[in-house]
């Protein structure tokens, strides 16, 4: 936070530590796009990378959680059983597509400054990753395990360790009861957001609490960019750049930056693509090898 001097989101991709297995690697885009084609760069397992929290990273596999820091190389690693915040009553995990690119298993673990294991939510979560924001863990509800089957935002104070129950925007609720859209809230700006994605519009819709109050900050319209379908991805907005408002959107597998005013994104990283790009390489050379 204080090294970053113009205040403007850096985008940092996870890979292979130095020999593989001994950690992480953080590097730019142009930095692992040049290095793509090395095997050292990849990953052989899918893993979810939480947004920093006060220089820590939370990176979860199906098999281990990772308390990581990029600057100092502290690692820290807990088994599934030990997970930061544990979250019982989850939907089972054949319910979801098994690609979706914010899971990992049936996992839903929040990084922020107590690593303790704490009581029982009074609500079941989504299968979304929570937001962190100024000592506070926020979770959406999922409104198929809960008996007022509506959505709801889960707050933690880590502190106090304690579970207070947020209410949506109303509007969110309505379009939410009506039709199959996807909720779940991120931090956006030092706000809270709940953000609601709508397959058949392909629409998010950003709200944001400001003053205890819920008004729309964004919409961002998708029509046109298949890449960012959400009838085919989770598109989850992960920051604004303050300059430009363009909304930094994550797929998974696709870096995007939308421009809410042209509506049009500007693709940053397509990790597919790469993937293309490097079996391409990879037959080239077994048919050179195999001519020669």
């Amino acid at each position: 936070m204080y090294n970053n001097k113009d205040r403007r989101p850096k985008i940092r991709l996870v890979g292979m530590g130095t020999g593989g297995s001994s950690g992480f690697s953080f590097a730019s885009i142009e930095k692992l796009l040049q290095e793509s084609p090395s095997k050292d760069t990849w990953f052989d397992a899918k893993l979810v990378c939480s947004k920093p929290c006060h220089g820590m990273n939370l990176i979860s596999t199906e098999l281990e959680d990772y308390l990581y820091n990029p600057c100092t190389g502290y690692r820290y690693v807990r088994s599934t059983r030990e997970a930061l915040v544990y979250i019982p009553n989850r939907i089972p995990s054949d319910r979801f597509r098994h690609d979706h690119a914010f899971t990992t298993g049936n996992k839903n673990v929040g990084l922020g400054f107590d690593p303790l294991m704490q009581e029982h939510p009074p609500l079941p979560v989504n299968d979304m990753p929570p937001a962190y924001l100024a000592g506070f863990l926020y979770w959406m509800s999922e409104p198929r395990l809960s008996q007022s089957k509506t959505s709801a935002i889960l707050s933690f104070e880590i502190a106090t360790k304690t579970f207070v129950v947020i209410q949506c925007p109303s509007c969110a609720l309505t379009r939410h009861n009506r039709s199959p859209c996807k909720s779940f809230v991120v931090e956006l700006e030092g706000m809270l957001c709940v953000v609601l994605a709508n397959p058949f519009e392909e629409e998010l819709d950003i709200w944001k609490m400001e003053h205890g109050q819920w008004d729309r900050a964004y919409r961002v319209c998708l029509k046109g960019w298949p890449g960012y379908s959400l009838g085919a991805n989770v598109v989850v907005p992960m920051a604004v750049d303050p300059k430009d408002g363009r909304i930094l959107l994550n797929t998974g597998s696709k870096l995007g930056l939308y421009d809410p005013t042209k509506r049009v994104i500007e693709n940053l990283y397509d990790l597919d693509e790469v993937l293309r790009v490097k079996q391409t390489d990879e037959s080239l050379h077994v048919e050179d090898k195999e001519k020669s």
